[in-house]
């Protein structure tokens, strides 16, 4: 039998968190930075010559996540199946109106959990990984009431045809004070010794089985490739770790996000961008050429204060620029039209020059 860190190994796909992370280098690259690495030094990020990408990404997810979870109302409504209706009419008897405002009040009270402890952050952060990414994990924390959001750097999945997660691991590294009691009582009666500055590696495994009363989610956690901690169950649609994706194909185990499907004008974006910066710096780059046969001399003329005189012609002395506006002028017209391209994509609605 494999153990957990081998079959995180094993379900790995470099090349999309390859992908992943030049998707994000044309938009928001801190969305892939890799909080494994946290205990050591901070990440030293490639950053684009432009930030249009994270502009579009930001103005989408505002979008998405004002429509998704809306201040004031309700972002759902319940819907009363026969066994929540027989169970309200118990309480409230046949009183429509009573069981009405019993389910207006369930909803309210489930859309202020949105809005608590800055779980709102979390999930605009949700949605900017779904657009880049494609897919990212989260945890709903019921005691302290927020959530918690990887992304590819630290879990892998495996799907199936359909495109539901079978099986998903979570990979964390946390000092040892960071874990839950139980998990370090049972390393110290498998006799670890673990201080509570210690970094250890932790993995959670969700498999999800089917068994005659639907699909269960079994949570287990790991370290030193031993379990540690009860393992939990939980109905599929109650599990505290959500797998969201944007687009799932078919036979994949990893989706696919929006910022793909225009990967090529991102391409195209970034390449102008970084070939127009540099070459502004050579445009900006004067350089004064001195005939010295004409009469002047190079020394005469440097870091002389204003109003001196010196030996020499002004036909000498000419002033040298590299670089030509008129193609300078045409790099921009083509960033101009890859940028509103993207725009109508993103929804972007905000002024743009008329080229």
């Amino acid at each position: 039998m494999e153990s957990i860190s081998s079959l995180y190994v094993k379900y790995q796909d470099q090349t999309v968190l390859t992908k992943s992370k030049e998707f994000a280098k044309y938009t928001i690259p801190s969305l892939m930075v890799d909080p494994t690495q946290r205990h050591t030094s901070a990440e030293v990020l490639d950053y684009d010559y432009q930030s249009i990408g994270a502009l579009y990404v930001n103005n989408l997810t505002a979008k998405l996540v004002m429509a998704l979870f809306p201040s004031g109302r309700s972002s759902f409504q319940i819907s009363l199946t026969e066994e929540l209706k027989a169970l309200l009419e118990a309480e409230y008897g046949d009183d429509a109106l009573l069981i009405k405002a019993s389910t207006a009040e369930l909803e309210r009270l489930a859309t202020e959990q949105t809005f608590k402890n800055a779980a709102l952050s979390k999930l605009f952060r949700v949605v900017k990984l779904l657009i880049v990414t494609g897919q990212c994990l989260v945890y709903r924390d019921s005691t302290l009431q927020t959530y918690y959001v990887w992304n590819l750097n630290n879990y892998v999945t495996r799907r199936d045809m359909s495109g539901r997660v079978t099986r998903g691991i979570l990979k964390q590294v946390i000092p040892a004070q960071e874990l839950p009691q139980s998990i370090l009582d049972d390393l110290q009666k498998q006799q670890y010794g673990v201080k509570a500055d210690t970094i250890v590696t932790q993995y959670t495994d969700i498999r999800y089985e089917l068994t005659p009363s639907g699909r269960r989610a079994v949570v287990q956690n790991y370290i030193n490739d031993k379990p540690v901690g009860a393992e939990a169950s939980y109905p599929e649609h109650l599990c505290p770790y959500v797998f969201p994706a944007w687009d799932v194909p078919s036979g994949e185990h990893y989706a696919r996000g929006y910022v793909e499907e225009y990967a090529g004008d991102f391409a195209r974006l970034s390449l102008l961008s970084t070939d127009v910066s540099l070459y502004e710096g050579e445009i900006l780059h004067l350089l004064n050429l001195v005939d010295e046969a004409g009469g002047s001399a190079i020394d005469d003329v440097t870091d002389k204060p204003t109003g001196s005189y010196v030996p020499g012609r002004a036909e000498s002395i000419t002033s040298f620029e590299k670089g030509d506006y008129n193609k300078l002028n045409t790099a921009y017209n083509g960033l101009e039209s890859v940028s509103q391209r993207l725009a109508m994509a993103f929804m972007y609605t905000g002024s743009m020059r008329q080229a």
